[in-house]
């Protein structure tokens, strides 16, 4: 398994001890920050009445509830990929290129979070919304620098990986 989940989790461990709010914390935390993120990315796109009620459906759906206490992965993949998309909406929007050197950050997150879907995902939404959109997008030099930017989060871990599992890790 992709190891940042774990990571923070053993964090929460060693501060907190052995229980169930040290195993679930970051996930409640990052349901949080996701009801709070779709109020922001809805706001960005619509206006503040289609945010306050697409959090609001968010935040009372049992399903998000229920994941958001769970030590799974998914929680944590929604965040990112929603940073990512909220990032990229922030870019096209205002047009600074910091907005879009977030994106490579947060899909690595997502990807060291449950592995190549982390990259798959956004890049399939970001695609898609791209070509519908008609969004523009940096110059190739800074399309460079963005993959170079998600490789030098991601690489370290499956390479490392790699080379201590050998063909099983693949």
């Amino acid at each position: 398994k992709p190891p940042l989940m774990i990571w923070l989790t053993a964090a929460s461990f060693k501060v907190f001890g052995f229980n169930d709010f040290a195993a679930t914390l970051w996930h409640s935390l990052f349901a949080l920050l996701i009801v709070l993120l779709t109020y922001q990315l809805a706001k960005e796109l619509f206006n503040k009445k289609t945010a306050f009620a697409s959090a609001l459906i968010l935040a009372t759906t049992a399903q998000f509830f229920y994941q958001a206490r769970s030590p799974l992965q998914d929680i944590p993949l929604t965040l990112f990929i929603l940073l990512s998309v909220y990032s990229f909406v922030l870019y096209s929007k205002y047009k600074k290129i910091g907005y879009f050197y977030l994106i490579p950050i947060f899909i690595s997150l997502a990807t060291l979070t449950k592995g190549p879907v982390g990259l798959a995902l956004p890049a399939i939404i970001l695609c898609i919304w791209i070509w519908l959109g008609n969004k523009k997008l940096p110059s190739i030099g800074n399309i460079m620098i963005a993959i170079i930017l998600f490789f030098a989060i991601t690489a370290p871990w499956f390479i490392a990986e790699y080379r201590i599992l050998g063909q099983k890790f693949l």
